[in-house]
């Protein structure tokens, strides 16, 4: 028993280090029409965005609707800001609105790096 007890306190630290080295921010978003994120296109209605900051320079954002369907874009950081609010800015590509950029009421940024 007191060897299963110290292998979970093992488990829970190296997953608390893990969860510090990786913070995580996240958005609910409604949208009023599909909206394409990377190469997927995310339906209509609430969205979960998670911006997920690797231990280096990497920073993705992981895109989850209420439906189940998720995917994830690699990101470039932005800062300077303008607003005090978080925002989701889209853009129209043809027919297509285009997650664009996310804003954090910190002045920081991300913008979607385009897939080629």
């Amino acid at each position: 028993m007191k060897i299963w007890t110290s292998i979970c306190a093992v488990g829970l630290s190296i997953c608390g280090f893990l969860s510090a080295q990786n913070p995580v921010d996240m958005l609910t978003v409604r949208f009023a029409s599909p909206v394409v994120v990377g190469e997927k296109t995310m339906p209509a209605g609430q969205c979960t965005i998670h911006i997920i900051r690797g231990s280096g320079d990497g920073v993705l954002l992981s895109v989850r609707a209420d439906s189940g369907e998720t995917t994830a874009v690699l990101v470039n950081r932005l800062n300077d800001g303008q607003d005090d609010n978080a925002s989701v800015v889209l853009t129209r590509h043809g027919k297509d609105l285009k997650l664009d950029k996310v804003w954090l009421p910190d002045h920081t940024g991300f913008e979607v790096i385009p897939a080629e």
